[in-house]
C-alpha cells in the first residue's frame, strides 16, 4: 500500500492529469475545473471532485453521463502516461458549493497577479 505522502503524490498527479483531459473535451462537457481527488489506498477508485469555472452559466443538461461516458476514455489514456501499477477507476462529483467558487476565484486571481508580476 502507498504511504501518505505518496498518495498526495499520485491524487495531485491525477488532478493534473485528468484536468488536462478534461480540457481537452472542454467543448462538450464546458469549462471545468479539478479541485481535488481523493483516491482510496489500494488504487482502485478515485473521487474527482469538479467545478464549473463559470457557475453562473448553465451546465450541459447530461454533464454527469458524459463525465461517466468518458471515464473509462481517460482511465484508458492515465495508463498510456503515467507509471502506476494500477489506474482506478473514476467517480466524478460536480461542487457546487459557494465556497469552492471562492476559493477558486481567488487561486485565479493570485495566478494572475504572479503572471503580472514576472
Amino acid at each position: 500500500m502507498p504511504t501518505p505522502d505518496r498518495m498526495a503524490k499520485i491524487n495531485e498527479l491525477l488532478g493534473q492529469k485528468l484536468s488536462q483531459l478534461i480540457e481537452e473535451d472542454a467543448e462538450e462537457l464546458g469549462m471545468l475545473v479539478v479541485v481535488s481527488v481523493d483516491t482510496i489506498r489500494d488504487l482502485s477508485k478515485s473521487h474527482v471532485f469538479l467545478a464549473l469555472i463559470n457557475p453562473d452559466e448553465q451546465q450541459p443538461a447530461d454533464l454527469p453521463a458524459k463525465l461517466k461516458e468518458r471515464a473509462y476514455h481517460y482511465r484508458s489514456q492515465l495508463g498510456k502516461t503515467l507509471n502506476l501499477r494500477r489506474i482506478p477507476e473514476f467517480q466524478f462529483h460536480l461542487e457546487t458549493q459557494p465556497e469552492v467558487f471562492d476559493s477558486l476565484e481567488a487561486t485565479l486571481a493570485e495566478l494572475d497577479k504572479e503572471s503580472r508580476a514576472s
